[in-house]
């Protein structure tokens, strides 16, 4: 099926779109933690861990702003 048509403001990575085309599973990963929630380095630490086990069970990551 069809991805619906994101209005203008929204990208939509070509990995989530063919992971949504296709019917595969996609988990949104709220920004909030990254930006806000923990110091860095370990919040990109933490998001780049959370993406890596969401990819090594089949789920296309999208993180959303």
């Amino acid at each position: 099926s069809a991805v619906p048509r994101a209005p203008p403001c929204v990208k939509i990575l070509p990995e989530v779109a063919d992971a949504l085309s296709s019917g595969r599973p996609v988990v949104a990963l709220e920004s909030t933690i990254v930006a806000h929630g923990m110091p860095y380095p370990q919040n990109l630490e933490l998001a780049k861990d959370v993406s890596r086990i969401l990819r090594n069970k089949g789920v296309t990551p999208a993180t959303i702003a």
